[in-house]
């Protein structure tokens, strides 16, 4: 499998195209209630699409579509695959399909694609002289992203060691990067003080952006199962390219350290704040270029092409199994 995704040919993505239709069908006839933490900006969304489903699930359908390619333009655009291939694309559907609960109207889907906007800035700062406008932008992302996820926030550290990383020494640029960040809250708060909610918004924000200790991951035996094999897998990999760094050259070295740290912060959030178990999803865009860049060095491939395969069996058997349940 990871020698037939390494290519683009039409054939690799008719076969991408229906493993994510099949992984989708479910939702598409029968479509969900909209899904996501209760934060300010999704509240709204939650009670529009709650009244038209339809509308929402084919809305976040194509938002999921142009996330995947989006993260393929990114993994060519930077050199992080090798060349010009669909494996990104496969490994993403894989880790995010593994969860079946994710292919609903959720807002994560909608903030994966803002924090893969936001990524493509971190990656393309060797590229840019503006660097400033890089971090502005970047930070803005990141403000919009986590007003559907609050605890998103912290990732304002990713922006600032992509920073240190591509050796950024104007200051100005770690200040466009936090006010990027903190701009779009000062509207919202003044919103909040104009109509004398300004007090317990606060308070809730706090709320949200706290830790909390308890951890619950309830999802079926055999998803959970499946989705920490992938995890583990996952972590194995970005152990082995923490190791091998130093032999790569010095811009896809750096980009390839951001995406580690990506991978690292994420989970971090995910565990310390456990807001809600889709925010797991949010690992898929770090995890699809570590392991793709992983796979496409690999020279026994065998195992690993036996258990992809498993793995992919399982997750569209799954789906279709919710699919012949619903009716």
């Amino acid at each position: 499998m990871i020698k037939y995704f390494s290519k683009s040919y039409f054939s690799r993505y008719a076969w991408l195209l229906t493993i994510m239709v099949v992984s989708w069908l479910p939702q598409l006839i029968h479509p969900g209630e909209c899904e996501g933490f209760p934060s300010y900006l999704f509240l709204p969304c939650q009670s529009l699409f709650n009244s038209f489903p339809i509308v929402g699930i084919i809305f976040t359908l194509l938002v999921y579509v142009f996330s995947i390619f989006f993260l393929n333009f990114i993994s060519i655009e930077h050199h992080i695959s090798g060349k010009v291939n669909t494996l990104p694309i496969f490994i993403y559907i894989l880790f995010t399909a593994s969860l079946s609960a994710y292919f609903t109207t959720n807002s994560f889907v909608w903030i994966s694609l803002l924090l893969l906007w936001m990524l493509r800035h971190c990656l393309s700062l060797y590229q840019s002289e503006s660097t400033i406008t890089n971090a502005l932008n970047a930070g803005l992302l990141l403000s919009v992203a986590s007003f559907f996820y609050p605890p998103l926030i912290y990732l304002i550290l990713l922006i600032w060691f992509s920073l240190l990383l591509h050796r950024v020494n104007n200051w100005r640029a770690y200040v466009s990067g936090l006010l990027g960040l903190l701009g779009p809250y000062l509207f919202l708060l003044t919103w909040f003080f104009m109509t004398d909610q300004f007090k317990s918004a606060t308070a809730n924000f706090v709320g949200e952006i706290l830790p909390v200790v308890n951890f619950k991951l309830e999802l079926p035996w055999t998803e959970l199962a499946v989705f920490t094999l992938l995890l583990l897998l996952g972590i194995l990999f970005s152990i082995k390219l923490a190791s091998s760094l130093g032999e790569k050259n010095i811009n896809l070295r750096r980009n390839l350290f951001i995406l580690l740290l990506f991978f690292t912060f994420q989970l971090l959030l995910i565990l310390i704040f456990n807001k809600s178990s889709l925010a797991f999803m949010l690992l898929g865009i770090p995890y699809a270029f570590i392991v793709a860049h992983q796979l496409v060095l690999l020279k026994k491939t065998r195992l690993i092409n036996l258990l992809l395969l498993l793995i992919t069996l399982f997750i569209v058997g799954n789906h279709l199994m919710i699919l012949f349940n619903a009716h």
